[in-house]
């Protein structure tokens, strides 16, 4: 289930607080809001990435990223073939949200952390290769920016920054600019709640 961008944003902050590296987000957020907040989730990047094969990108979805990096894992022997398939068929047969983070766990524990270069160069590999060959929702999504209101999004991909990027992205690292984004309604700014794959250490993948 998706959260709405506020309830996003308060999780953001509430884990920057105990990191104590942003209180001044959490003060921010007391503020009534008086325009339109926006989320965009998977489901952008799946019916973006539609092409001319009727198909989205195979790691457009949680799941489809999920499944590609246990296989990635398993190819490379950074992790048991029986351990990779076990979680696969999991995911396959009986999907929950319990199986899909304790993966995601697994995934980052085999890559090394989201600072390695196995990590950085799996996501160039599948979130940096997913296309916006149908613009209908980001175009509308783009519009309601231009309108002046905030966007965010739960993915990683760049999908929203234009293309070529015209806009800038935002993690929770870039805690000043996070803030300023927020207080000051600064809608040239995508904010990335879960992190923006060319910043590979920004990626929350569970």
């Amino acid at each position: 289930m998706e959260l709405c961008f506020r309830q996003q944003l308060i999780r953001m902050a509430c884990r920057l607080a105990v990191a104590g590296q942003s209180p001044g987000l959490a003060e921010t957020l007391e503020a009534p809001p008086d325009r339109l907040q926006a989320t965009a989730a998977t489901g952008v990047s799946i019916a973006a990435s539609v092409d001319a094969t009727t198909k989205p990108h195979p790691q457009a979805s949680w799941t489809g990223l999920l499944e590609d990096g246990l296989e990635w894992l398993k190819d490379h022997k950074l992790m048991d073939a029986e351990d990779a398939d076990a979680h696969l068929r999991l995911l396959r047969r009986n999907p929950q949200t319990h199986r899909f983070i304790s993966a995601a766990e697994d995934i980052m524990a085999g890559m090394g952390g989201a600072q390695s270069g196995h990590f950085k160069k799996w996501l160039g590999r599948t979130i940096g290769t997913i296309k916006g060959h149908d613009r209908s929702v980001l175009d509308a999504l783009d519009a309601i920016r231009r309108h002046g209101h905030l966007l965010a999004t739960t993915n990683y991909d760049g999908l929203l920054l234009g293309n070529p990027p015209r806009l800038n992205a935002i993690t929770r690292q870039e805690t000043d600019d996070l803030i300023g984004a927020v207080r000051n309604w600064e809608t040239d700014r995508i904010i990335f709640l879960h992190g923006y794959w060319r910043k590979p250490e920004s990626v929350i993948l569970d």
